[in-house]
């Protein structure tokens, strides 16, 4: 057989140049056709997906949502003890929430501040009932009680928040200063008698604001004066002031004996 020539060859189409167009162009058609596909698979996919992630509150879950707004609005004006809007506050969530206890803790020593003693008081009664600080709410509706000289309902109260929180060291001497101004004088008396013969000393921060309030009505500085020492020095700082604000020891906050423990101005009521 006769050689081609070269003029041959270059006129000669090649069997591979019209294979290799052919199989591109299939591979472009197909992923083109993949792509196409898949984009329209996805969009109602994307689209589900976001109707199925936020899904409509509630009114409930609304509710809920504004109460907790409002709960921080009123932390915040506790924290800044702007009386104003505190009030504002306990009002607006209890329009909302009429069983927050806080908000009528709070509302109550508002109302309490500007004379309105009713109406704190119906507020401190809303906090005992539903307010998780039962016997917190108990002392200030019993301190408010005494100072209207309902005594033996403020006992009765200081009383019940005892067992409440049996841990709490400022109702438990409460509890005795009141018993002492509501005629109790002979009973704690014998109960810290009783604690010291037995040696009860561990816990004497508990009753030690009673034994002295009873020796400084027998007259007995030098042993008044040693009992609040002791209280002083198991008892924080903030605490002892607190219970030395009581209004039992106005009539001794002068004596000399007893100047170095109302030296500092007492805590606000």
């Amino acid at each position: 057989m006769a050689l081609k020539s070269f003029k041959d060859f270059q006129t000669e189409k090649s069997p591979r140049r019209i294979i290799f167009p052919v199989l591109a162009a299939i591979v472009v058609v197909t992923i083109l056709g993949f792509l196409i596909f898949s984009s329209n698979q996805k969009q109602p996919e994307a689209a589900e997906f976001v109707a199925e992630s936020a899904p409509t509150p509630s009114p409930e879950e609304l509710r809920q949502i504004q109460i907790s707004e409002l709960r921080s609005e009123l932390a915040l004006a506790a924290r800044a003890q702007n009386r104003e809007k505190l009030e504002a506050s306990a009002l607006a969530l209890l329009e909302v929430e009429p069983e927050d206890g806080e908000a009528w803790s709070h509302l109550g020593r508002v109302q309490e501040s500007r004379g309105d003693t009713k109406e704190a008081l119906a507020s401190f009664t809303k906090a005992v009932e539903f307010s998780d600080q039962k016997a917190f709410n108990l002392y200030l509706r019993a301190k408010l009680l005494r100072a209207q000289g309902d005594l033996p309902s403020a006992v009765k109260d200081l009383e019940e928040a005892a067992l409440a929180d049996p841990s709490s060291v400022g109702i438990s001497n409460s509890l005795m200063i009141f018993k002492i101004q509501n005629g109790g004088h002979d009973e704690i008396r014998f109960l810290v008698e009783t604690y010291e013969k037995t040696g009860i000393n561990r816990n004497a921060q508990f009753w030690l604001l009673g034994a002295a309030a009873i020796a400084m009505q027998d007259g007995n500085s030098v042993r008044a004066s040693r009992c609040l020492e002791a209280l002083k020095l198991t008892t924080s700082g903030p605490l002892f002031v607190e219970m030395l604000a009581d209004p039992f020891f106005d009539s001794y906050r002068d004596e000399p004996g007893y100047r170095e423990f109302f030296s500092r101005p007492p805590a606000p009521q």
